[in-house]
């Protein structure tokens, strides 16, 4: 059986400009922005942050690297040529997470931050289930991952492109193959 090493796919990162393609996901939306950029309607996109009392220095860290950037990482605006605002960012504990939850539903959001400071199967669960029954996308993350300064330009970079993905963006299509007979 003879194998064949495919080339990598050319992403398309701009709908109304053909040239506007790579092959790496994160050169191409650095350079051109995310595909939908010129079709969206959106000027920002808003969101809250939850996390555990006691933990202000991992929210710090989150709010921090999403706007400012980190390291070799610009930020959220960085790389996709539209702001995040942040809304709230609102310390909770176990009893009054659900409570303060419900209440997120009644504000203009389009992503919740959740952190959580320790391996909690159930409020993981009871906090996506809320969310999700609202219709908040959200974006869980742990305390220790944002202690952890090793590798934070690679999480912020993931929490960005699922939050941009998460609030309904394409990222990247597939480029067309060229007609090589034109």
């Amino acid at each position: 059986m003879l194998c064949e090493k495919l080339p990598p796919p050319e992403l398309r990162f701009n709908y109304s400009s053909t040239y506007a393609r790579d092959i790496l996901p994160k050169r191409g939306l650095y350079k051109f922005g995310p595909y939908d950029l010129e079709l969206s309607n959106k000027d920002k996109i808003g969101c809250v942050v939850f996390y555990p009392v006691g933990c202000e220095d991992a929210k710090n860290v989150l709010v921090r690297g999403l706007t400012e950037g980190e390291d070799k990482f610009s930020g959220f605006e960085g790389m996709f040529k539209l702001p995040l605002e942040i809304i709230d960012a609102i310390a909770y504990s176990e009893e009054d997470v659900e409570i303060l939850l419900q209440q997120i539903s009644a504000q203009s959001v389009e992503i919740v931050y959740f952190i959580l400071e320790k391996n909690r199967p159930e409020l993981y669960r009871k906090s996506k289930l809320i969310l999700l029954m609202s219709g908040v996308p959200s974006q869980m993350i742990s305390v220790n991952t944002l202690r952890n300064q090793q590798g934070l330009q690679f999480v912020l970079e993931n929490v960005s492109l699922s939050t941009y993905a998460k609030t309904g963006g394409p990222l990247w299509t597939k480029s067309p193959k060229e007609n090589k007979n034109d």
